[in-house]
C-alpha cells in the first residue's frame, strides 16, 4: 500500500487463496460466513489493505478458538450434570425400594398384630 498505492486485483486474488486455509480453521459456520461474505465484498474495491481491514482474519480466529475452548468446556460440564442426574435418579429408585419395603413390612405386622388380637378375643370370648 505504502509503494504502491493503486487496486491490485491479481495480488488480491492470491490473496484469496492465501486466505482459504485461514477460513477453513474457523469452526463456527456462521462466523466463517460473515467473514466470506465481508471478504467478497472488500475484494471488489481491489484494495489489499481494504480487505485485511475488512476481515481481520488473525482476530476473528482467535475468538473462534476461544469459543471453541469454551463450548468443549460447557460440553464437558454438560456431560457430567447429566452423569449426576442419572446417578441421582438411581439413588431416588433404590431410596424408593427401601421406602416401600419398610412400609410393606409395617403393614405386615400390623396385619399380624391384628390377626393375634383378633384370635385371642374369638378363643377367650
Amino acid at each position: 500500500q505504502r509503494y504502491y498505492g493503486k487496486p491490485m486485483p491479481g495480488l488480491c486474488l492470491w490473496v484469496e487463496q492465501q486466505l482459504k486455509p485461514l477460513l477453513g480453521k474457523i469452526r463456527s459456520r456462521l462466523r466463517r460466513e460473515v467473514i466470506e461474505k465481508r471478504f467478497q465484498e472488500a475484494k471488489k474495491s481491489a484494495m489489499l489493505e481494504t480487505i485485511l481491514i475488512a476481515t481481520d482474519i488473525e482476530r476473528q480466529v482467535r475468538i473462534d478458538e476461544k469459543e471453541y475452548g469454551r463450548a468443549l468446556k460447557d460440553a464437558v460440564q454438560s456431560e457430567r450434570q447429566a452423569r449426576q442426574i442419572e446417578a441421582a435418579e438411581q439413588a431416588r429408585r433404590i431410596a424408593a425400594e427401601k421406602y416401600g419395603s419398610w412400609v410393606t413390612s409395617v403393614l405386615s405386622i400390623t396385619a399380624l398384630l391384628a390377626s393375634m388380637v383378633l384370635s385371642a378375643l374369638y378363643f377367650a370370648g
